[in-house]
């Protein structure tokens, strides 16, 4: 019988300080495992599905992607407390299979890759700025120079080599921006956002760096700041719809999905969708349930939702894939079957998508 990865087991912990206390409360007593089978979609088209469910139900996970491969990284799990589980997805196969366990058990970390890496940064417990390198090939992992600033609910993509570490939480909520050059295993600081905020989201388009919503104990933000990294300077662009912390996002072709997270009124199941070339918000379809604290990776053209939890402290172990919902040129002044026009665009969507 295969083993389980080592793991932390303490107390499952405290949700983050964003989290009402209410769902806090949730959050601490639930230890239920969930592996959704089946969802009635309330809409034909673009809908998300249900694939193999993760090993281990967690939320505060971190995912990353290195070739057509997804791994999931970390977390906390009921009955396990925080974890150092390493989980590799093949979306083709549809497949998950164990990988050596990360030697830093943490959750609310952020993770990305570059050369070939893949790179988990940060978290808790302690809020740290350990960083530990991954090699899918060798199936090995290595520390490296840790981040200055230690932090938990940040957001960390891959842009130009380099990886970028923006937000999070220390006690305070950050605006700071640190860069990571793996060749020269070296940190540098870079602009801060304009907002400091924790859990975020955030994914590259067309070169540029958005990050998207997250918060402070007073208040949800549905902010959007572009980063151009060749000038070093951040910019506002259009929010939005609706404001909410504990999201995941994923980057496809020039569109950013953003799904989950926690608004004023509850976790929802949202998927919202940014189109970087006209600067505007769609609203595409929503996922199986409403959770927070989950991940998200884009590969192959498809996005992808994994774990977390929702209001009544139900963990997720759900993969959900969507396939990129593609804005195609109407021919003449029909769209193509299963397609309908926005004629504010003169583009043809999926049906399920519908402009804010």
């Amino acid at each position: 019988e295969e083993s389980r990865p080592e793991t932390v087991r303490p107390a499952t912990p405290s949700v983050h300080p964003l989290m009402p206390p209410s769902r806090a409360v949730h959050h601490a007593l639930a230890s239920v495992f969930v592996m959704v089978g089946a969802s009635a979609a309330h809409r034909v088209e673009a809908q998300w599905t249900l694939k193999s469910p993760m090993p281990t139900a967690r939320n505060g996970l971190a995912t990353a992607v290195e070739g057509d491969k997804i791994y999931a990284i970390g977390g906390v799990s009921p009955g396990f407390g925080i974890v150092n589980d390493v989980t590799e997805y093949d979306p083709t196969l549809d497949v998950w299979t164990p990988k050596a366990a990360m030697p830093t058990a943490r959750w609310y970390l952020c993770a990305a890759t570059a050369g070939g890496k893949v790179y988990a940064i940060g978290g808790a417990p302690g809020v740290t700025n350990v960083v530990e390198e991954y090699d899918p090939v060798a199936n090995t992992w290595a520390s490296v120079a840790p981040m200055p600033t230690p932090r938990m609910g940040a957001a960390a993509v891959e842009l130009g080599g380099f990886i970028y570490v923006m937000g999070g939480w220390n006690g305070v909520f950050l605006s700071t921006v640190e860069r990571y050059d793996p060749v020269l295993n070296r940190w540098t600081p870079r602009a801060s956002m304009p907002t400091a905020r924790g859990y975020l989201a955030a994914s590259v388009i067309n070169g540029k760096i958005y990050a998207v919503g997250g918060g402070i104990s007073t208040a949800m933000f549905n902010v959007v700041e572009e980063y151009d990294a060749g000038l070093n300077m951040w910019t506002t662009r259009t929010p939005m719809p609706t404001s909410r912390n504990g999201l995941a996002s994923a980057s496809s072709g020039y569109r950013l999905y953003v799904v989950g997270g926690t608004t004023v009124t509850g976790t929802v199941a949202q998927l919202d969708i940014y189109d970087a070339n006209a600067n505007s918000w769609l609203s595409g379809p929503s996922l199986s349930a409403a959770r927070f604290g989950l991940a998200s990776s884009a590969v192959l053209g498809k996005i992808y939702a994994f774990g977390g939890n929702d209001d009544v402290g139900t963990y997720y172990a759900t993969t959900e894939e969507l396939q990129e919902c593609v804005a195609q040129p109407f021919l003449g002044s029909t769209c193509l079957p299963s397609l309908s026009v926005l004629a504010a665009t003169g583009l043809c969507y999926n049906a399920a998508m519908t402009p804010n």
